[in-house]
């Protein structure tokens, strides 16, 4: 027991030192435009590299992939492209703002809508009932 609460609690630090640290090789490219460190980020590390583990990891996943249903794969498509999206935008916020300012908003505004839109769409009932209108307008 002790041995995984020391494996735990490095895995922490290096996950701490590797957040602090993924910007650093953009300063070292020089020349290039935002667009081509973003564009190998999103082909390397979004596209090529799932992949590559996927076929390494599991190789019959692939299979199931093409026997999912069409909604399922165009939900996990159009959460993804959103997510390379924001990726991007996240990497113009840390050039325009720096990683301080940038982390802090991304980790605001990615647990509020994260606690939010759950509750929002799992138990709209429970919002949307005459009692919580009220409650609300009476506030105002």
């Amino acid at each position: 027991m002790h041995d995984v609460v020391i494996v735990g609690a490095l895995l922490a630090v290096l996950s701490g030192v590797m957040n602090g640290l993924f910007t650093l090789p953009m300063s070292f490219l020089g020349r290039w435009s935002w667009e081509n460190v973003w564009s190998v980020f999103i082909a390397v590390a979004c596209l090529l590299l799932p992949a590559v583990i996927v076929t390494a990891a599991a190789p019959s996943s692939w299979g199931l992939l093409t026997q999912a249903p069409g909604p399922a794969v165009t939900i996990a498509l159009a959460t993804g492209f959103a997510w390379g999206f924001g990726a991007i935008m996240f990497g113009q916020s840390v050039s325009a703002i720096g990683i301080a300012l940038a982390n802090t908003f991304v980790l605001a505004i990615s647990s509020a809508f994260g606690s939010l839109l759950p509750m929002l769409l799992l138990t709209r009932q429970r919002f949307m009932n005459e009692r919580v209108i009220l409650c609300w307008q009476a506030s105002r």
